[in-house]
């Protein structure tokens, strides 16, 4: 799930709901300087975007290294069998690390520790001292009929086709999703509401993505007391104001229209020209004045000039000490 996807699928439920107008002023205050609402990424409960940091250093990985071949050693110390002791705890130790590296997610209380020192060994710590997982989407191969167009009847050979599709792992399975408002909190439901009674994502018709909004609460998040870069809690395509320097990575989007557009598809094109988002949890320095990042990108159909992509995500406030040292060494 995606802030973007989610974001057209509100604005649908507000133009069958509450008319064209209404939808048109919405869009025109989100380009405003105070946008009524900023959506990030839906995370699994009690999780956030595992940052997106530099490669450690040569000094750093040794240390994250050791932290984890100590681990290692003492849930070793700690097994009855044997049999279930690791032969080689170095070797074991670098293959942790690196799927370690490829986490993305970090608990909120693990990342509260950090956040005033946010680093890939700071990290590391408090993973091993507090280990947490997040309950996920799981993958499944799923097995459809191919259409024969001409007889409108299944292929009688090739007539099989294979999707991955996503399932949650237990019954009672929910996100956590950050929200930046000026509006109240059941003008907020209400938005909600409307966009996902049909469900959510491709094929919502057959029953699929159904969701259920939740509680609204308006706990404050984990801040930095003296921070120098921003964690990007959502996929955003940057404001030319935004900040330019820190670590991220990006993804092409290869949008198209739904709602009554993809069923005119004779008349306009579902396709939206390709959009370059950087991804949630990138980190950006300096603190911008607002506390979002990113914009509404207009002209992404050929044709429908009306149709815009939103690329805005809430941040929060860090402190990389990786950015002083990389700030101080330029300055030399």
């Amino acid at each position: 799930m995606t802030a973007d996807t989610l974001f057209g699928h509100l604005c649908w439920g507000m133009l069958y709901y509450e008319g064209q107008a209404a939808l048109e002023k919405f869009l025109d205050d989100m380009q405003s300087s105070q946008p009524p609402l900023i959506i990030g990424d839906p995370c699994p409960e009690g999780f956030l975007p595992s940052p997106i940091l530099p490669p450690a250093s040569v000094d750093e990985y040794n240390q994250m290294k050791y932290h984890l071949q100590q681990h290692i050693d003492s849930e070793r110390a700690k097994q009855d069998d044997p049999s279930k002791a690791v032969e080689h705890p170095a070797i074991e130790a670098h293959d942790k690390l690196k799927e370690y590296r490829k986490c993305q997610w970090i608990s909120v209380e693990n990342f509260s520790k950090c956040i005033n020192n946010l680093s890939a060994l700071s990290l590391l710590q408090a993973n091993l001292e507090s280990p947490s997982s997040p309950k996920v989407l799981k993958e499944a191969t799923v097995f459809h009929n191919t259409i024969n167009r001409i007889t409108l009847h299944t292929a009688e050979e090739g007539g099989l086709f294979v999707q991955t599709e996503y399932f949650p792992d237990c019954p009672d399975f929910h996100f956590d999703l950050y929200i930046l408002s000026t509006l109240e909190p059941e003008r907020i439901r209400t938005i909600f509401e409307q966009g996902l009674i049909g469900g959510y994502g491709a094929d919502a018709s057959t029953g699929k993505g159904h969701i259920e909004v939740g509680q609204i609460n308006s706990a404050p998040l984990p801040e930095a007391s003296n921070p120098n870069a921003v964690l990007a809690m959502g996929v955003f395509c940057p404001a030319e104001d935004d900040p330019a320097r820190g670590w991220w990575r990006t993804e092409v989007r290869l949008g198209k229209v739904g709602g009554a557009w993809l069923v005119d598809s004779e008349k306009y094109s579902p396709f939206k020209y390709p959009l370059i988002l950087l991804k949630a949890g990138s980190i950006l320095s300096p603190p911008p004045d607002r506390p979002y990042l990113g914009r509404i990108v207009p002209n992404v159909h050929p044709t429908l000039k009306k149709v815009v992509t939103y690329a805005m995500t809430p941040v929060l406030p860090v402190r990389c000490p990786s950015l002083d040292t990389e700030l101080k060494e330029q300055s030399q």
